[in-house]
């Protein structure tokens, strides 16, 4: 199921309205009653394992507003694991990038077949010049 869909079925089975053709202009016009608005919460909560807050309700209007308030809610929550369990600092000026452990880090190395004579090729071709 897309991820739209799933949103719809969530926002139909909470309001008890049928929300799965809804376009994402349609507004949503929530019961102002804190029974429905918690019920909507709860199976978002459950449904992609997000925290919604009150103030994120009260800034539902349309269907389109909902979308992205999951997707904030869930890009959020996989920055914080992301963070959570980065072990290693990222190397200064890269960020983002992590050494690698000392056995990868040999593993990987750069390995330069010898040249029959047991001399290393040269690091840097030699220029060929006319005369």
């Amino acid at each position: 199921m897309r991820f739209g869909s799933q949103v719809r079925e969530v926002l139909t089975a909470s309001c008890g309205v049928d929300f799965r053709a809804a376009r994402p202009q349609t507004g949503l016009d929530l019961p102002e009653t804190t029974d429905a608005r918690q019920t909507l919460t709860d199976n978002l909560e459950k449904t992609f394992g997000i925290r919604v807050s009150d103030q994120d309700v009260a800034h539902l209007h349309t269907v389109r507003d909902l979308l992205q308030c999951v997707r904030l809610r869930l890009w959020e929550q996989r920055v914080t694991a992301r963070e959570q369990t980065a072990e290693v600092p990222a190397l200064a000026g890269r960020p983002g990038l992590t050494p690698l452990p000392p056995e990868l880090r040999e593993s990987f190395a750069r390995r330069t077949p010898l040249s029959p004579l047991g001399v290393p090729p040269p690091a840097v071709a030699p220029r060929i010049t006319r005369s």
